[in-house]
């Protein structure tokens, strides 16, 4: 789209007495469908694509091959001092009747289109799309942090520094079978439940949750536990809606699992139960991990119910012959007679 209009002059396809407000929100990103409109005065027909698509490729990719011209370019841009420009937004303009667009705020792409518009350029379209698609392992070693701009929720992926770690020395022998079933329910499709991983700080929960991140296929999205609180409410939702599948890691997340009956009324179990086992639960699939390090006593019970639970384990500091392996394999040279914490063991320096 133009930057800057001269005097008298207007966007491409616009009459001069259309109101340029109804195309702007406050945010600055451009209303589509409102666009769509007032260029071709009826409601356009829609194709939407869901899914982690490389939305930077896409985009250039239609821009090539269609020789886009900068005038009918809009694009919304993130950036920080550390990373490249990230697409929030843009909307293509290939002619008045067929638009493309992708708003992080939706999760998707877009083509507007009317009847007129040949079926072999629809298609030529949804080829270049489906050819940005993600390869099956685009979350591994990753993490999706969630957060907040002018009101919206959106997710920004990281390089995650995972960790290999072998089960049977890192953890306490009652924890391979434990593990073994967090390992299939979690890389399941269209599964949901929730697990929580509790322990005195330092026993191995972050530890382990870098090891997922390296071995899982699925988005595990970190979920500030401010807003853990209202992860079923209207405002959290599109979030969810856009990334089915996925896993949400609550860390510290004590204050949102206390138990209602000694604290009062806690709305954020009840958000938990319906996006864990309700029938938000059956629409999104998600599955979600708590960690904490209070006692699993302060737990509300109705998280505690079996069917719910991918699973409850407590992390506890190593036994002493187990310890003594973990630190002999590390190079350390100390005699252990007490059971240690990982930090304990890995940080003997």
């Amino acid at each position: 789209m133009n930057n800057h209009l001269k005097n008298n002059e207007i966007l491409p396809g616009l009459t001069k007495n259309f109101n340029y407000t109804q195309l702007v929100q406050y945010t600055g990103d451009l209303e589509v469908p409102f666009y769509y409109l007032a260029l071709n005065q009826e409601f356009a027909n829609v194709r939407t694509f869901y899914g982690s698509i490389d939305i930077e490729g896409v985009f250039e990719s239609v821009v090539q091959k269609y020789q886009v011209p900068s005038t009918h370019i809009w694009k919304h841009l993130s950036s920080n001092n550390t990373q490249k420009p990230l697409f929030n937004g843009f909307l293509l303009q290939l002619q008045n009747d067929l638009l493309f667009s992708y708003s992080s705020q939706e999760g998707c792409i877009k083509f507007y289109f009317s009847d007129h518009v040949p079926e072999n350029i629809i298609k030529e379209l949804e080829e270049l799309v489906y050819a940005a698609y993600l390869d099956e392992n685009y979350a591994k070693g990753k993490v999706f942090l969630m957060y907040e701009m002018n009101g919206y929720l959106y997710l920004r992926d990281f390089e995650l520094r995972t960790t290999e770690i072998n089960i049977h020395t890192n953890y306490n022998d009652d924890f391979a079978a434990v593990h073994e079933v967090i390992y299939q329910r979690l890389n399941a499709p269209d599964d949901k439940g929730l697990l929580l991983l509790h322990g005195a700080p330092g026993t191995g929960k972050t530890h382990y949750l870098r090891h997922l991140a390296g071995v899982l296929n699925k988005k595990m999205i970190f979920i500030p536990p401010d807003y853990a609180m209202n992860i079923a409410s209207p405002h959290f939702l599109p979030l969810m809606i856009s990334n089915p599948n996925s896993i949400l890691i609550i860390e510290d997340a004590e204050m949102i699992l206390e138990d209602r009956e000694e604290h009062g009324r806690n709305a954020s179990v009840s958000s938990l139960l319906n996006m864990a086992d309700g029938l938000l639960s059956d629409c999104l699939n998600i599955q979600i991990i708590c960690t904490f390090n209070t006692n699993i006593s302060k737990i509300d019970k109705a998280l505690l119910r079996k069917g719910r639970l991918i699973a409850n384990y407590e992390f506890k500091p190593l036994e002493p012959y187990k310890a003594q392996k973990l630190s002999d394999s590390l190079g350390f040279k100390r005699w252990i007679e007490e059971a240690m914490t990982l930090a304990e063991i890995y940080n003997q320096d």
